[in-house]
């Protein structure tokens, strides 16, 4: 527990996109066509908070505020699943030239549960992902490796 601790206030000090000076606005604040912030369905539409939110998702993107796109940081997807069983995402398509890695997955045993590179042993995303029961997902942009070719 004290590992997992540390590995998630690591990654939050790490990011600036957890420590922003303002409040996210669910606006395209950056001019890089994504909203600030959009809470999503697991099948990928805008969440519809009176229905039964108990799988849902955060998109968070990581371009700087009021900076034409520039990026600030990476982008973040965070999966909930409060759910007893285990739940199919939809995951957006990542911004160009960048993909998804997993950076947090509760249901994995330590230490494959928080990960200080993603990129190391772990599978980049595809269109869909699996969340296990009462569990969350946190997925990371990253650079695409280069063995791999940029879609």
């Amino acid at each position: 527990l004290f590992r997992f601790t540390r590995m998630l206030v690591a990654l939050r000090r790490s990011h600036p996109i957890f420590t922003r000076p303002t409040f996210y606005t669910g606006e395209d604040t950056s001019r890089s066509t994504r909203a600030d912030i959009e809470w999503l369905s697991a099948d990928g539409r805008p969440l519809d908070w009176n229905t039964d939110a108990s799988c849902f998702a955060v998109y968070i993107d990581g371009t700087e505020l009021g900076v034409r796109g520039e990026r600030l940081d990476d982008d973040f997807y965070i999966l909930f699943n409060a759910g007893r069983d285990g739940q199919q995402f939809v995951v957006p398509a990542p911004p160009a030239g960048l993909t998804w890695y997993t950076v947090v997955d509760t249901a994995m045993p330590a230490p494959m549960d928080v990960r200080e590179d993603p990129r190391e042993g772990s599978a980049e995303v595809a269109d869909f992902r699996e969340v296990a029961g009462r569990s969350l997902v946190v997925l990371r942009t990253g650079a695409v490796p280069h063995d791999r070719p940029v879609a």
